[in-house]
């Protein structure tokens, strides 16, 4: 028997997941962000599988759901939502990044995320924890 150890970087598909994602594997493939035909064709089964997304999590509206990327993308949305929205604001002026925000991404989110608060908030921080790897009890 085999054993995959490493979800965290990536997981196999369900063969059901599979069956529904083929059609956009091998023929519609196009990004759905772009207008060409190839595009055109993953618009309605994107808006179809993300109506199925709000009503399994009873998402109140479309703004409820945010779909990023990959998890460094999102650590950085994160990041800079809490900027924009707190430290910006005044509302408040520490900030502490622990192992348990982007536990398989904390140098890139050390540097990326947290440089892009340090560059603009410098004056209305009165500090900025970073750590990464927090010692377990």
């Amino acid at each position: 028997m085999r054993v995959y150890l490493d979800n965290n970087a990536t997981t196999a598909v369900d063969s059901q997941v599979f069956r529904e994602m083929k059609p956009f594997f091998v023929e519609k493939f196009g990004n759905p962000n772009s207008l060409h035909a190839f595009a055109s064709e993953t618009h309605k089964p994107l808006k179809n599988a993300m109506e199925k997304l709000y009503a399994g999590i009873n998402a109140r509206r479309e703004d409820s759901v945010v779909v990023t990327s990959c998890a460094t993308e999102s650590n950085n949305w994160v990041l800079k939502s809490i900027y924009f929205e707190y430290i910006l604001t005044g509302r408040k002026n520490h900030i502490i990044v622990s192992g348990g925000f982007g536990n398989n991404h904390p140098i890139y989110l050390a540097y990326q995320g947290l440089n892009f608060i340090w560059k603009f908030a410098r004056g209305l921080l009165r500090s900025l924890t970073i750590n990464p790897f927090p010692k377990s009890n």
